[in-house]
């Protein structure tokens, strides 16, 4: 299939060049152009066919080589941006959270390592995001700073339900490393004795009952490959990526990152706003909060993040 790269490669910078696709991040667009491919697969597979494309090569074949290349494009173009996002987090904390011996730089090397390692998977990779967003838009900061500062019901949640007794800044720098860990979820491991075959966080959406079991297993078997880490923060990271239903009362900083994950998804920063509406972030906040069970959002929560959202004009 070597001989057919090029034609792959100018394909995908067709597929890339289209204006629209042109304005979103990488991550997006990468996501833009594999739902336009699934769309219109049966016509694609006709044309594939064609003497200019590929004629006699399975189309299954083809399809996983544009996956492919663009997988690697995309890659490329924001595992740096995600390295500079591990060089802004002091990961001080984790060692101070547990007694540990490793200092921020460990942390750092080891995470760096292991992103580059899971980066691969489609899944994994998207959930950078809404870290990206997150942590350009300076949310946890913002939030938690806001929240700590005034006793808030994120802050109980946070530090009295959860019994996390951090300062703000070391609370921010936790939940930066939870964000950065949580697409550790959907790789597919084997997890004996819950199961043979390779399974992750998807597999077990409709067997609920087994997740609190996933969990155990998944977060003590990422310890191995992230020594230093207690496998309770590894637990939450994996625990965020699920809406409310799938969790407990203790696992407030999941329940509040599956909030902002979604908020800052698809997030675009607004320089003006138009006089007499609302800001963006209590917009959005105040509409979810009056459709929080159907999205799988923590109400109270939402309550909260609306009042501070509109206090702070956000």
């Amino acid at each position: 299939m070597h001989q057919h790269q090029e034609k792959i490669s100018s394909f995908v910078s067709h597929l890339l060049s289209n204006p629209n696709v042109q304005s979103e991040s990488a991550l997006m667009a990468e996501q833009v152009v594999l739902n336009f491919i699934n769309t219109n697969l049966e016509k694609l597979k006709v044309n594939f066919q064609s003497p200019q494309f590929f004629p006699g090569v399975p189309a299954s074949q083809i399809l996983q080589m544009i996956a492919t290349d663009l997988r690697n494009r995309t890659v490329k173009e924001i595992l740096p941006d995600i390295y500079s996002a591990i060089d802004s987090v002091d990961f001080t904390v984790l060692g101070n959270m547990f007694a540990g011996t490793y200092n921020s730089d460990y942390y750092n090397q080891m995470i760096k390592g292991y992103i580059k390692e899971i980066i691969n998977n489609r899944e994994a990779r998207l959930t950078f995001q809404a870290m990206f967003n997150i942590f350009k838009a300076s949310a946890l900061e913002r939030y938690i700073g806001s929240s700590f500062s005034r006793h808030s019901p994120l802050y109980f949640e946070l530090v009295r339900v959860q019994k996390n007794n951090l300062r703000t800044e070391e609370y921010v720098n936790y939940l930066k490393t939870l964000l950065l860990l949580r697409g550790a979820a959907f790789l597919k491991e084997e997890l004996p004795p819950l199961s043979t075959t390779k399974v992750n966080i998807v597999s077990f959406k409709n067997e609920p009952r087994l997740l609190s079991q996933y969990f155990s297993l998944r977060s003590k078997q990422l310890q191995r490959k992230l020594p230093g880490i207690d496998s309770s923060v590894l637990e939450m990271a994996l625990k965020s990526n699920l809406s409310e239903t799938y969790l407990t009362p203790e696992d407030s900083s999941a329940r509040f990152l599956h909030i902002m994950t979604q908020r800052f998804h698809n997030y675009q920063e607004y320089r003006t706003i138009d006089r007499g509406a609302e800001t963006p972030d209590k917009s959005w906040f105040s509409i979810m909060r009056k459709n929080a069970k159907f999205y799988g959002f923590d109400k109270r929560l939402l309550e909260d993040l609306f009042m501070i959202a509109g206090d702070n004009n956000w």
